[in-house]
């Protein structure tokens, strides 16, 4: 995202704020609206604002800052019902479309319609109950409060750039931290916690980067499109993980129901050899990272 800002630290980060919250508001407009795909919106617009909240926080009163950080993981956390039964609906059901006729056993999309719908239905509801709340309302002008808050004057008279320059090095820093803790001696659980932790860094990584090309430039949009990269990367590797948790409640439920199981099976095992990320794939997405954090400038 790209915001005009000023040359002042505080100023760049107030100014940021302002434009995400309106950022916000127009992704809730549209999901009232019945917008395709708003719920996605407001979650990346949450996203991005929590982002700045974490990642420029010194520039920010640290304790409000941190606050509003935690809400916006509520407001996500309440909106990801929904999307992820969307996705995953459509991820199975790809699947099991490319799937031989003759592997097909009993009426397995019919199963992953039924209770991924409802899932749907039920997340939405609980989208829409929490972007009614009076905790929503009560968010939304703490943010605006905080965006209009002035910081004291040490604050304000560092330069924007070096604050994001600094900002970026230490996100660099928690994204380099959280791959190496990716390592090959894990378990097939501990691996997969460890790649998600990787990937929620990344992504932060991603967002602060964004936010920062308007006062670093080109290399903060090469960082960004690095950290983005290792996100979809690590995205996909977390997609076959809640994929796989979403084929074992089905396969239970067709047990319980009397049905076969084995189509359910396969999937399952698919999902499995797809989580399987390659190493050196990784490595060479984490050098570009590298490279482009090189790049910023002293």
């Amino acid at each position: 995202m790209s915001v005009s800002v000023p040359t002042g630290s505080s100023t760049f980060a107030r100014t940021l704020l302002a434009r995400q919250i309106d950022d916000l508001r127009a992704a809730d407009a549209d999901v009232r609206a019945g917008g395709t795909d708003a719920i996605h919106a407001v979650r990346i617009a949450a996203r991005r604002l929590r982002s700045t909240l974490t990642s420029y926080r010194a520039l920010l009163p640290s304790v409000e800052a941190a606050r509003l950080a935690d809400e916006l993981r509520w407001l996500g956390a309440a909106l990801s019902p929904a999307r992820d039964a969307q996705v995953m609906r459509d991820r199975l059901l790809g699947a099991l479309a490319a799937t031989p006729d003759d592997l097909v056993v009993g009426p397995v999309g019919d199963r992953i319609r039924a209770a991924l719908d409802d899932d749907a239905r039920r997340g939405q509801e609980e989208a829409a109950a929490a972007l009614s709340s009076a905790r929503y309302a009560g968010l939304l002008a703490d943010l605006d409060a905080l965006a209009r808050t002035e910081q004291p004057s040490e604050v304000r008279t560092r330069s924007a750039s070096g604050a994001a320059q600094r900002a970026l090095r230490a996100d660099v820093r928690l994204a380099r931290r959280a791959m190496r803790a990716t390592r090959a001696d894990l378990s097939d659980t501990e691996r997969d916690v460890a790649l998600h932790e990787a990937r929620k860094k990344a992504k932060r990584l991603h967002y602060s980067a964004e936010s920062a090309a308007d006062v670093l430039g080109r290399p903060a949009d090469e960082l960004a499109e690095a950290a983005h990269g290792v996100q979809d990367l690590l995205g996909e590797h977390q997609d076959s993980v809640v994929a796989r948790g979403y084929l074992l409640r089905l396969a239970q439920e067709a047990r319980a129901a009397g049905d076969d199981t084995f189509t359910l099976g396969l999937l399952h095992a698919r999902e499995q050899e797809a989580a399987r990320t390659d190493p050196s794939t990784t490595r060479a997405a984490w050098r570009r990272i590298a490279r482009a954090a090189r790049r910023l400038g002293d």
